[in-house]
């Protein structure tokens, strides 16, 4: 089995244009636009962690810039979440 060794700290990230995110009965999903209209009929579902990328990749994003986001974003959270723990434990 051939092993995969491209480097991928040098690749930038960016969304594909042909798709807009839209919110749909409290769901965020991936509409087609553009060239792929020929996907009118398909819309793609989001979780949470795919709208955080998305809305990260409204411009080019190294892969560490990418993992630098989402440590700040979970270093939030979790300050968030334990603030809200500590409080209720008084």
């Amino acid at each position: 089995m051939e092993q995969n060794t491209r480097d991928i700290h040098g690749i930038k990230f960016i969304r594909d244009e042909d798709f807009i995110l839209r919110e749909i009965a409290g769901e965020a999903v991936l509409v087609p636009v553009g060239e792929n209209t020929e996907l009118s009929n398909s819309i793609i579902s989001l979780n949470e962690t795919s709208v955080f990328l998305w809305k990260l990749f409204d411009h080019p994003v190294t892969y560490d810039e990418v993992l630098d986001e989402v440590y700040k974003e979970q270093s939030e959270l979790m300050y968030c979440h334990s603030s809200t723990i500590l409080s209720l434990m008084v």
